[in-house]
């Protein structure tokens, strides 16, 4: 299987993952969610370094990666910012969380369209 394909399955698992997130409505659907999105917490890093080294060569995969995880904590922090200004504004997650659903949708049609 190619890494892209599953970085896109990541991403779209994840997406509707955040989606489900806000309808569930007991506590198994909670839990049951929760540990799909656990299982593929961590496969976006990976795949996201291997199609790096992939496309730019390994001798740049350290640097790309290293701006990448800054990118990554400079968005953590405005998105949590932004989603408890939307929380107090509006009284609802859904926007917090739909925002991160669609970007991960997103993200998920842009790996597709990845070179393989």
């Amino acid at each position: 299987m190619q890494r892209k394909n599953i970085l896109m399955m990541v991403y779209l698992i994840r997406g509707l993952g955040f989606i489900a997130l806000v309808l569930a409505s007991t506590k198994w659907q909670l839990f049951t969610i929760a540990a799909v999105g656990g299982l593929v917490w961590a496969g976006a890093l990976s795949m996201s370094g291997a199609i790096t080294a992939d496309i730019y060569g390994v001798k740049i995969v350290g640097l790309l990666s290293g701006l990448t995880y800054l990118g990554h904590q400079i968005g953590a922090m405005i998105g949590s910012w932004l989603g408890g200004w939307a929380y107090d504004h509006l009284h609802t997650h859904l926007v917090a969380f739909g925002t991160a659903s669609i970007l991960l949708l997103l993200a998920a049609f842009s790996a597709y369209h990845l070179p393989k």
